[in-house]
């Protein structure tokens, strides 16, 4: 079952206006209770500082989520995010690196 936690729970609020974070864990537990696999992970370049990077890998961590998709926001003319710098590859790659340490077993995506 795929449900991404988009971004760090501290930073959530300030990303999705549609439904909560308290949401999105209800979700994801009740389908783990049920037995379904969750792949559940976020969207990189939404604004999120380094250290919200960091939390959202540890709020995987202690999810159990053993998929992790991260993308990497394409900043789009017309939407929310069309001021966002891209990111640099250097630190998606560093990020993706950080999510190794601290997901070793997890298959980053």
């Amino acid at each position: 079952y795929h449900s991404n936690i988009e971004t760090a729970p501290s930073h959530f609020p300030d990303i999705c206006t549609t439904h909560s974070y308290e949401d999105k864990m209800f979700t994801i537990d009740n389908a783990q209770k049920a037995g379904i696999r969750v792949c559940s992970g976020g969207i990189l370049g939404l604004n999120e500082t380094l250290e919200q990077r960091v939390e959202m890998a540890f709020e995987l961590k202690r999810l159990h989520i053993d998929s992790v998709p991260l993308n990497i926001l394409n900043p789009v003319k017309g939407t929310p995010f069309e001021s966002n710098e891209a990111l640099r590859p250097l630190d998606i790659l560093r990020t993706f690196a950080v999510f190794r340490f601290i997901l070793p077993n997890a298959l980053i995506r």
